[in-house]
């Protein structure tokens, strides 16, 4: 079995654990993303988030056969539990919590490739209400960088969003840009 990783985050960049058998290629689903997750470090991660604008991914082959190994290996290197792993197969099966939206968005990019059977992403959440007590906005994420700044706390964040793919150009980030100068590194 053929089984594509999703990326668009740290996973291009620093692979941890993650088992591959392939490079990075570009061409991965268009899925809606924002800086929208704060993460270990102070860092401002990269989630799917439906109210965003469609954004490329990257893909690569596991180096596993089987969805379970696959699977595993991708929430060890992602720290999360089996419930922060989705998957969709060439069968319309799919596991975790995933929205018609991006199943269907899965559909579609598992249908044009007859050489994966299966694709998996890490699928965690925005957890801004629980880590700032109100829900995601542009405003209030700018705000929580200058804070950051403010405490001398933010070279974690701001090396997750300048290490951050170039072709993934958000609404937030743009405005980072702008406010903090924070340009993008990464090649990709």
């Amino acid at each position: 079995m053929n089984i594509a990783i999703i990326g668009w985050g740290s996973l291009l960049k620093d692979q941890g654990d993650l088992r591959i058998r392939s490079d990075w290629n570009s061409a991965g689903p268009s899925l809606p993303l924002e800086f929208a997750r704060i993460s270990c470090g102070n860092r401002l991660t990269l989630v799917i988030h439906c109210d965003a604008p469609l954004q490329n991914t990257y893909w690569a082959l596991s180096e596993f056969l089987t969805l379970d190994a696959a699977r595993e290996n991708l929430e060890k290197r992602e720290g999360t539990d089996s419930l922060g792993i989705h998957t969709v197969d060439s069968a319309d099966n799919r596991i975790g919590a995933i929205s018609d939206i991006i199943f269907k968005i899965m559909q579609i990019w598992l249908s044009e490739r007859e050489d994966i059977d299966a694709v998996i992403w890490t699928g965690l959440e925005s957890n801004w209400h629980e880590k700032r007590g109100c829900g995601f906005s542009y405003k209030d994420a700018l705000d929580y960088l200058g804070e950051l700044i403010d405490k001398k706390e933010a070279s974690a964040a701001e090396e997750y969003i300048r290490n951050a793919p170039v072709s993934i150009k958000t609404p937030l980030r743009r405005l980072i840009e702008e406010k903090y100068g924070w340009a993008s590194l990464s090649r990709c």
